[in-house]
């Protein structure tokens, strides 16, 4: 029978304290609750970390996952899998895995042998296209998917097209506390005789606690003992990169208001203990929210559970929580009505106390031991499906093979607070040769890239140091950029070359795409605008590719730039001129020479065709792409590049020497962009086998990067490769790795994700004025 199978263990994945996360505390509620119901069978717990030095973890914490590593992933579905687990509870919420729309989650549950429940506590009505892809599939992985709100059941089939009969309805836990007198409490916290309002958990704008604040000179005016606790630190992410702004705005308004003796602010992540017994105290609980789609909150399945009164905005969990009179329903944002509701309700005891009961008796069923249980239960009907209808353990295609995790050490390295040095005397940075804006503008592209990919605060000094170099290489007077800065910071050149700065605009496209914070974005997209004008007079096709590029990246942020538009389709036309006016049956290429920087000419195409719906930009773009690749091919398969000895000549063979990495770096981004727009696996193969160049699979066998140092070495040299491993080589693998991660996730997403039908061109967004800078 069924319900006679015996479950040995069971792992859980999610953040876990001391983490300070409402998730957190699920996750270890849940975990001690299915530890009393689950005897003798284990509870094995894998913690995500959001610091890289981890937390003190208790025991049951078996391994660890810094949130930001790819390869954590794989190891924990490996540690997992080595352990024998009968099945695995994934807590998901967008924002506690990496990846686009945290997308890296899915490199865990593709590589585990169990059946995996996964428990959203985030189910979104308008899902951008990763998100919607990244829960599709899971949907597909998981043997059940558990919800806590029953409308998260009509989203989950009707946007991701998960099958009804894979999602159990789990009420959120609650601590099954008694129901009590609040003038229990009272005095343990100084408000004996007073009438208490509460809201509890991590501060963050989001909350709405400032509607409340507002509703209180009324609420006082007609009970002058009411007061107002806001009990709970601020959120740590919103501490890390906010501070303490949002709390003291609310103070500031409370003084404003002379509420200081009715409304206090308890800064702290408090106990179990400590929590139920300001619960208990309390008369009415207020969640004042501002979001509609939040399908659950733990801090309101608490209140109800303990029989509070309660006052909410009608986010999707409080209408259905709240329904048939369990509590009582405001408009968002209105403080007038917070306060009518509120004094309502101190007015009327007897509507109070109704109110209170049927929300404690409605809340029965949520007590923690309950709803471990019903977790026990359901992992038990999955591990029977399981042995009747096995799955077989996902099988990575061969160019999403486990990539080597983005090494930054030579990168920080060659950086000081100047920029990037250009050389390297084998690993160690010579300060001879100074700087470059060309170096500088690709460390900013690896940097942003770095960024988008894994959120990972250490690179937004980095961001800093590039974007700063650039603004000081950018003379306002002509227009333009310098190129080569001596190490005691003097410009050498009068004015840079055209390459210079078409690779400047790319990086300020870039890191206004993917700026981590808005001073970076603000400056950005200032010194884009005073810097893009000149490009229209352009004559190096290099140079023309390099700003296509990088205005599109621009254009992500703002689609609705007219200017950038325009002096896209002027430049990218200027290509597909060159192209159509050179290209033949033979040889179809812009020029009668490949020389450097080849694959950026179809790259830009490409980006341009594929933004403007131009079908003869797209079709020249894959011709050229298809045309280099096939040039670059030797004997034995592999990436053979072009030698700067010579280059290769119409009519003509390739040099063999020197090969730089630089050169495959751009065909793995070409390769990425032709993917993008054919969906077509063969560029993910390319994109691999360009790769693989670095690893070893080219004309000599011989691996360029260096997995000791995490530098790239300078070149492919008849004799071997050049020891040295300066900031272009570097970051030339640094940018082929990060897009390739990119890449691979955007193919393991491809069964599921709509491609957007205007590409990067974003709805119109405010961009920050433009100011002289020079």
């Amino acid at each position: 029978m069924g319900g006679e199978r015996q479950l040995n263990s069971i792992g859980v994945i999610g953040t876990y304290p001391p983490r300070q996360c409402g998730i957190a505390t699920f996750t270890q509620d849940l975990c001690q609750a299915m530890e009393k119901v689950f005897n003798p069978g284990r509870v094995l717990v894998v913690a995500l970390d959001d610091d890289p030095d981890g937390y003190p973890y208790g025991d049951e914490v078996a391994f660890q996952i810094r949130d930001t590593r790819l390869q954590d992933y794989h190891l924990a579905a490996n540690f997992l899998n080595i352990n024998q687990l009968d099945a695995v509870v994934v807590q998901h919420e967008f924002g506690l895995f990496s990846g686009p729309a945290g997308a890296d989650v899915l490199a865990l549950v593709r590589n585990l042998t169990m059946p995996v429940i996964t428990n959203f506590h985030t189910v979104l009505e308008e899902p951008n296209d990763e998100q919607r892809a990244v829960v599709k599939e899971l949907g597909k992985l998981s043997a059940r998917v558990l919800i806590m709100s029953r409308k998260a059941r009509d989203m989950l089939t009707s946007i991701y097209n998960v099958p009804d009969q894979k999602i159990a309805f789990v009420p959120h836990g609650i601590h099954g506390v008694p129901f009590i007198d609040p003038n229990f409490y009272k005095d343990r916290f100084g408000v004996e005789g007073r009438d208490v309002i509460l809201t509890f958990g991590l501060l963050s704008q989001n909350k709405g606690i400032e509607y409340m604040i507002r509703a209180m000179p009324r609420v006082v005016e007609e009970h002058p003992d009411a007061v107002y606790l806001v009990l709970g630190a601020t959120h740590p992410h919103v501490l890390r990169h906010e501070g303490e702004a949002y709390r003291h705005q609310l103070q500031q308004m409370v003084r404003e208001l002379g509420m200081e003796a009715h409304v206090v602010f308890h800064n702290r992540f408090v106990s179990l203990d400590e929590l139920t017994q300001y619960i208990g105290a309390a008369d009415i609980y207020i969640t004042p929210y501002l979001s509609r789609e939040q399908i659950t909150s733990g801090t309101l399945a608490y209140a109800v559970g303990a029989g509070k009164a309660v006052v909410s905005t009608p986010y999707w969990y409080a209408e259905e929580v709240l329904s048939d009179g369990r509590g009582l329903l405001v408009p968002f944002r209105d403080s007038d009505a917070l306060a009518a509701e509120v004094v309502r309700l101190l007015d009327r005891e007897a509507l109070r106390h109704s109110m209170r009961i049927r929300a404690y008796k409605y809340a029965r069923e949520m007590v923690w031991e309950n709803v471990a249980a019903r977790h026990v239960e359901i992992a038990r009907h999955v591990t029977e499906e399981r042995v009747q209808r096995a799955r077989p353990v996902f099988a990575q295609m061969e160019t999403s093979r486990t990539l080597p995790q983005p090494d930054l050490r030579q990168l920080m390295s060659l950086t000081d607070d100047t920029g990037i040095l250009q050389h390297a005397i084998y690993s160690i940075p010579h300060r001879k040769h100074g700087y470059t804006t060309d170096d500088n503008a690709r460390a900013l592209n690896a940097a942003s890239l770095h960024w988008e990919l894994l959120h990972d605060d250490v690179m937004t000094p980095y961001i800093d140091t590039y974007l700063a170099f650039l603004v000081d290489a950018f003379d306002s007077k002509t227009g333009r950029f310098h190129n080569i800065m001596s190490y005691d910071r003097r410009w050498l050149d009068h004015v840079g070359s055209e390459d210079a700065h078409g690779r400047a605009l790319w990086g300020l496209g870039l890191a206004t795409a993917h700026a981590p914070n808005r001073s970076i974005l603000s400056l950005a997209v200032r010194l884009f605008h005073q810097a893009l004008p000149v490009t229209e007079e352009f004559t190096s096709l290099r140079a023309i590719a390099f700003t296509v590029i990088g205005i599109q990246a621009y254009l992500k942020h703002f689609g609705g730039d007219s200017s950038a538009r325009r002096v896209r389709r002027v430049l990218a036309t200027k290509l597909l001129d060159h192209f159509n006016g050179n290209a033949d049956e033979d040889w179809l290429w812009f020029e009668d020479k490949a020389v450097y920087a080849n694959a950026r000419l179809p790259h830009a195409l490409l980006v341009a065709g594929r933004a403007t719906a131009d079908d003869a930009m797209s079709e020249a773009g894959l011709k050229a792409l298809d045309w280099l690749l096939d040039a670059q091919t030797g004997e034995n398969g592999c990436l053979s590049i072009i030698g700067n000895r010579g280059w290769l000549p119409r009519g003509g063979s390739p040099a063999p020497f020197d090969q730089q990495p630089i050169e495959a770096m751009g065909l793995v981004e070409a390769c990425a962009e032709a993917y993008h727009l054919t969906r077509d696996d063969k560029w993910i193969e390319e994109a691999r086998r360009c790769l693989d160049w670095f690893l070893g699979r080219n004309d000599l066998n011989v691996p360029l990067y260096d997995f000791e140092t995490g530098g790239c070495c300078d070149g492919l040299m008849p004799d071997g490769a050049n020891k040295n491993k300066g900031a272009e080589s570097t970051l030339a693998w640094l940018i082929s790795l990060l897009t390739l991660m990119q890449l691979t996730a955007a193919r393991n997403l491809a069964d599921t994700i709509v491609e957007a039908t205007d590409f990067g061109d974003a709805e119109p967004t405010d961009a920050p004025a433009s100011e002289d800078i020079g």
